[in-house]
């Protein structure tokens, strides 16, 4: 799971994650950009 394009995506994810966090927190979108962001750290 160490490929570069997995680790891109996890980077992606991760800075829209941020970005949601600023604008909406509860956010349905950012919720579940969390919980993909966070089974993906699971996977990596």
């Amino acid at each position: 799971w160490h490929d570069e394009d997995l680790m891109k995506h996890c980077k992606d994810l991760h800075l829209k994650l941020c970005d949601h966090q600023h604008k909406e927190s509860h956010d349905n979108d950012g919720v579940a950009l969390f919980e993909e962001s966070k089974a993906l750290q699971c996977l990596v």
